[in-house]
């Protein structure tokens, strides 16, 4: 039987790891909200163009023993 511990995949670096399409720079987390579902929106912003994009991240249910 598997276990799974409870993690916040909001602290994780690959948060961090969110690539601007049009300059190739690492975008910078600016903001984050809750969404009706569950999740939250993430806002980056790139350093270079100043592009925005917002990002979904969904979190995954934890299964009880």
């Amino acid at each position: 039987m598997q276990h799974f511990t409870a993690m916040n995949d909001a602290q994780s670096r690959l948060v961090d790891l969110m690539i601007c399409i049009v300059c190739n720079q690492t975008m910078k987390a600016e903001k984050i909200w809750p969404d009706d579902g569950g999740g939250d929106l993430l806002q980056y912003r790139c350093k270079g163009c100043l592009r925005i994009e917002v990002v979904r991240l969904s979190h995954r249910a934890v299964s009880s023993p």
